[in-house]
């Protein structure tokens, strides 16, 4: 194994360890914010946060991403292109900035914010390019600590103050307040300084360096758009529809799939780079197997959480948010679905076809607007979790059918996975029900956590090793072992 390789493993496995940190810190605190904050606050908060990484796409451009190709075109004057492009980033976002402020009122109408969050707006999206710059350099040079430790600080920091500006402007009725300023405020002080500290020394700005990043960022900004709008969309629209109340209790009750999404982000982290190496070799054997063992592993963790939704849902929000359990079936099908689309995904991106990638995503974003638009108006905020699943679904037979047509769809087992996602939406409507069941449920989830203790113990060889070496190399090695 060369030294950068062995550099990549261990590196993936301390961005999984700080990524499950950084989240882990927002997880545990939100039952507390949940309690302290009334629904409608928890609502508006939500729709801010689901505004805000659409606005930073539009005034930024995603200049950072140009940063992991220019590393090999202007490898001795890096600091000079991130330097050149941080400015660039201002540039554009003070004169989205300034159309924001002036046309304020018609953007706080239309995004359902208020002018304190606008004001945060225009102060991030100014800064914030500058973390995303030097985590960018710091990923590539391998220096995974510095990122985790920024990652932490930024995450940590924030929820900490902004807890507690909750517990002081509670009592006047200013606790969403609180949480906005509490949260952003420090974001924006430590990525001003991350700011500084980019454009301090001697640095020289050309414009070069511009169009080479718009030329490599531009394209992708639909691609970006496109994504986020179809992680939140459901929640814009809720807030537009339902209003804040109800955005409110569709966001604790999707909160629940939190620990699902981050293990398969986490899960996928070292399954990509061992599934390249099988296409690389025509190895598509192995791929077939290797999915299967992952899937299996994963659809048990999800089939738990599903039958857990109440007691999970208690945890997240207590009684107030009962009413709202019927999102989490679907929410967690969706992941589901998202796993089996995620190898199609990662044959696309191994055959260059990322355009085809960026079009699928546009085209389940758009249907996803309409549908929600039709359904909410129908059945409330439930009917987004719903539309959600139906997204999902069309990214994957999107996605399987560009595989189909490159004639590489049989490197998976296209029964397995079909059947995988056909279980999980039949499974969505079995837990509905069993809601009502307590004792025939609770024997389920029994049998689910029996399930995954033998699991833990047969491979807690492969868990200590990766514990032992901070790799992903166990995982491989193990992956290898099943299939042979």
């Amino acid at each position: 194994m060369s030294d950068n390789s062995g550099k990549a493993l261990k590196s993936g496995v301390w961005y999984t360890f700080g990524n499950f940190l950084t989240k882990g810190i927002v997880f545990l605190t939100s039952p507390i914010f949940n309690r302290l904050m009334t629904k409608a606050d928890i609502g508006d908060f939500s729709n801010f946060n689901s505004w805000l990484p659409i606005l930073l796409v539009i005034f930024s451009f995603d200049l950072y991403t140009s940063v992991a190709v220019a590393r090999f075109d202007y490898k001795d004057n890096l600091d000079d292109y991130i330097a050149s492009n941080l400015l660039l980033g201002t540039m554009l976002s003070a004169v989205f900035s300034g159309i924001l402020y002036f046309f304020r009122h018609f953007f706080m109408n239309l995004l359902g914010i208020n002018e304190i969050e606008i004001w945060i707006i225009i102060a991030y999206c100014l800064v914030y390019p500058a973390t995303q710059m030097i985590q960018v350099k710091h990923r590539i040079t391998y220096k995974y600590k510095f990122v985790v430790f920024i990652s932490l600080v930024s995450s940590a920091l924030p929820t900490l103050i902004s807890l507690l500006c909750v517990f002081i402007l509670r009592p006047y009725s200013k606790a969403l307040e609180g949480r906005l300023l509490g949260f952003y405020t420090p974001i924006v002080i430590i990525n001003l300084i991350i700011y500084i500290y980019l454009l301090s020394g001697k640095k020289k700005i050309k414009t070069e360096y511009w169009k080479y990043a718009l030329m490599i960022s531009a394209p992708l900004v639909i691609h970006v758009l496109s994504n986020n709008l179809l992680n939140s969309c459901d929640k814009i629209m809720i807030k537009k529809i339902c209003g804040s109340t109800d955005l409110g209790m569709y966001s604790v009750a999707y909160s629940c799939g939190f620990v699902v999404s981050i293990l398969w982000a986490s899960i996928n982290t070292a399954w990509s780079p061992w599934a390249f190496e099988q296409m690389d070799e025509q190895k598509y054997h192995l791929l077939r197997k290797g999915s299967k063992y992952i899937l299996v592993g994963f659809g048990i963790l999800v089939a738990l959480i599903m039958l857990l939704g109440p007691e999970v849902l208690w945890l997240m929000g207590d009684s107030p948010y009962k009413e709202a359990r019927g999102v989490i079936p679907p929410v967690m099908a969706g992941y589901a679905v998202q796993a089996i689309y995620t190898f199609y995904v990662n044959i696309e991106t191994f055959s260059k076809k990322q355009k085809n990638i960026a079009l699928s995503t546009l085209i389940a974003a758009i249907i996803n607007v309409v549908l929600n638009w039709i359904f909410i108006r129908k059945f409330g905020y439930i009917a987004a979790a719903y539309t959600t699943l139906i997204g999902y679904l069309t990214l994957f037979v999107m996605h399987f059918a560009v595989v189909k047509f490159m004639k590489k769809s049989k490197w998976y087992d296209t029964f397995f996975n079909v059947s995988f996602i056909m279980f999980f939406i039949l499974y969505m409507f079995v837990c509905l029900i069993l809601y009502r069941y307590s004792i025939i449920r609770i024997a389920m989830i029994s049998v689910l956590c029996l399930t995954i203790l033998v699991l833990i113990i047969k491979e807690r060889k492969m868990i200590l090793s990766i514990v032992k070496t901070k790799s992903v190399a166990p995982i491989k090695e193990r992956l290898n072992s099943l299939i042979k």
